[in-house]
């Protein structure tokens, strides 16, 4: 698939790090935290039942809500500079993405819910 955040990140770096040094005084995030913050969401759309990984490690619930949550919070940085770059043109995106955050925010461990909505947005994105 065309992931359209990551390509658009991956084009941008440098900007992405000034951004963020502008917005929070640090980086925080770079395009591999970013990439696995959107693979790891796409390994919860697929494994939310059984919550095991591929080395076959069985996660709890809390660590899965801290996994979903960890990928939420790499990923707001990444939306963010990405809408202020494109402004409308990713308003689309935007919205399935705030939509996660606020079903992540309001229902942690309701994973059919959150699954559904982080499919939603990885689908958005192209990933």
């Amino acid at each position: 698939m065309d992931n359209k955040l990551m390509n658009f990140i991956n084009t941008n770096q440098q900007g992405f790090i000034t951004w963020q040094q502008q917005h929070t005084g640090q980086v925080v995030t770079n395009p591999f935290m970013l990439e696995n913050a959107i693979t790891a969401l796409g390994w919860f759309t697929q494994n939310w039942q059984t919550k095991v990984l591929t080395d076959g490690t069985q996660l709890t619930n809390a660590e899965t809500v801290q996994m979903i949550e960890g990928a939420v919070n790499v990923l707001t940085l990444g939306m963010n500079y990405w809408m202020d770059n494109k402004g409308t043109a990713v308003y689309q995106e935007n919205k399935v993405f705030v939509d996660l955050l606020k079903y992540q925010m309001s229902h942690k461990t309701n994973f059919n819910g959150l699954q559904r909505k982080a499919r939603q947005y990885l689908d958005v994105i192209g990933a």
